[in-house]
């Protein structure tokens, strides 16, 4: 969720490792300069409101049709 009320799911982010040379083993948590995200998947299953932040909000229902909005972050 983007902070406003609507569709909403579980979502999984794909990485690319660069290399020893741009920073520690450890995942993106462990350095963000090393590990670039490069998609990013939502498993849209949720009708979500009164959102407080990205991980505190209150779910209205499921969606009659889930999807997987997908998107890559070549832009980054």
């Amino acid at each position: 969720s983007t902070g406003q009320p609507g569709p909403a799911g579980p979502c999984s982010e794909i990485y690319f490792d660069r290399g020893p040379a741009y920073g520690p083993e450890g995942g993106p948590a462990a350095d963000d300069s090393r590990y670039l995200e490069i998609w990013n998947l939502v498993f849209m299953q949720y009708l979500i409101t009164n959102v407080r932040s990205k991980v505190d909000f209150d779910i209205v229902g499921e969606l009659p049709r889930k999807n997987i909005d997908t998107g890559m972050g070549m832009e980054r």
